[in-house]
């Protein structure tokens, strides 16, 4: 099997030498993640994911992960990883552009970020809940319902709102036996 994979690669990096984009987009996940036996390489996978932009990579219209170049590079821009700089203006330029084209992944990692920063304006908090109500309807893993959820418990860029916050979270939570005590 190890010989299978060392053909694949082979074969991705002859197609990505010549400027095909899925190829390279395909090269910088699997360094980016260290995936198939390759060792994790973000720096190289950065090359090979802008490679993939310039040369035109369009994502598909449905994903079941962040595997667009512009929402991985983005997300690795918002964190850092060894040897590639934080670069938060950065990640959130490249999840934006992402988002216009529709890619609902880094419209949820876009959404979570606004939403997890300590020092978000309350327009960002809504525009971070905005991302994550526009995500939800797509979110096959309810990863967005469970931020919006958190949003509504502690009234970050909406309302607070302990009951539907429960409710998007899909358990009960100690704030609304409160609510039912005091509403009797």
């Amino acid at each position: 099997m190890h010989l299978n994979i060392e053909k694949a690669m082979a074969l991705l990096r002859s197609l990505a030498g010549r400027g095909d984009a899925k190829a390279e987009r395909q090269i910088g996940h699997i360094l980016l993640r260290g995936l198939f036996m390759q060792p994790k390489n973000p720096v190289e996978a950065v090359r090979w994911l802008n490679s993939a932009i310039s040369d035109g990579y369009r994502n598909p219209k449905r994903t079941y992960g962040p595997t667009a170049p512009k929402t991985l590079l983005g997300k690795l821009y918002l964190k850092g990883d060894e040897g590639v700089d934080r670069d938060s203006p950065r990640g959130i330029r490249l999840l934006t552009e992402a988002s216009a084209d529709g890619d609902h992944w880094a419209q949820y990692i876009l959404g979570r970020h606004y939403v997890n920063d300590a020092e978000a304006s309350e327009k960002t908090l809504q525009e971070g809940v905005r991302l994550l109500m526009q995500t939800h309807a797509t979110d096959p893993f309810g990863s967005a319902k469970e931020h919006l959820g958190y949003c509504y418990l502690h009234g970050k860029g909406v309302l607070q709102d302990v009951r539907e916050g429960a409710r998007l979270m899909g358990q009960r939570h100690p704030m609304t036996e409160n609510l039912k005590t005091v509403e009797g």
